[in-house]
């Protein structure tokens, strides 16, 4: 379901800096959780 109806549809360019590149799986999987919990650590 998409709740940002004026963007549904479009092409959204973004740019950004890379703060960290994630090559372990476990590593991606442990900000991944933080990002939803933070009170969990990473």
């Amino acid at each position: 379901m998409d709740f940002n109806p004026p963007l549904a549809g479009k092409t959204i360019i973004f740019n950004g800096p890379v703060r960290k590149l994630l090559t372990d799986p476990l590593e991606k999987l442990r900000h991944l959780i933080h990002r939803r919990i933070p009170s969990i650590s990473k």
